[in-house]
């Protein structure tokens, strides 16, 4: 048994001089416990990285699916709200246009009541082919007449 523990400690020390000559820093022990450590701490670190990596980038994909869902949502809602104003615009544009005995005050009146229902309709725009005026309802202004 002493021969197999001199003999270990003779290969240890062939080694510590090996990597001596080697990598030019004294081959101590804790200088090989450092190298065991990292050895074996540097596979679990790596391997953490990669983990945390993928939740980040699995976290990342759900927000940005979360994102495009809203995103589609409203888009939809603002697609609803300008066909609901080219329906009610259409809708006026005939009622306007086949009454033929109204008023220019009725134009008025019905033209102010229907910019003041949408927010973001910020004029209105009444073009008499008659006396070749068009008429501007601006949004908590009054008519302003172009010619």
């Amino acid at each position: 048994m002493a021969e197999s523990g001199t003999a270990s400690s003779g290969t240890l020390g062939a080694l510590r001089a090996r990597l001596s000559s080697r990598f030019l820093v004294p081959v101590t022990l804790r200088v090989t416990l450092l190298l065991i450590l990292a050895v074996a701490l540097v596979p679990i670190l790596l391997i953490q990285g990669f983990i945390y990596r993928s939740h980040f980038e699995t976290h990342r994909q759900q927000e940005m699916q979360a994102n495009l869902e809203l995103a589609r949502a409203s888009a939809l809602v603002f697609e609803a709200f300008v066909q609901d104003v080219l329906h009610q615009e259409a809708a006026l544009g005939r009622a306007i246009t086949s009454a033929r005995f109204v008023s220019s005050e009725e134009v008025n009146a019905i033209l102010l009541s229907s910019s003041q229902e949408y927010g973001a309709v910020r004029a209105c725009y009444e073009l008499n082919v008659g006396s070749g005026r068009l008429m501007v309802w601006k949004r908590h202004t009054n008519p302003t007449r172009v010619t």
